[in-house]
């Protein structure tokens, strides 16, 4: 196969591996949110959870 059409071919399936990954709802949780002591965060947004007793992550389909 010619270089060219190989490298192609490698950057499209690299394409696919990180659409598929970036559609991954745990990948995201992992990438965005973040729990540190009593302190939730979500996208830089920080939540102080020392008072709450319990927290359910919710998952939003477009």
């Amino acid at each position: 196969m010619h270089k060219r059409v190989k490298a192609l071919r490698r950057d499209a399936l690299s394409i696919l591996r990180l659409s598929i990954k970036a559609c991954n709802p745990l990948y995201a949780m992992k990438k965005h949110v973040s729990l540190r002591g009593e302190v939730l965060w979500v996208d830089g947004l920080l939540y102080d959870l020392s008072s709450v007793h319990r927290v359910f992550p919710l998952m939003h389909r477009h």
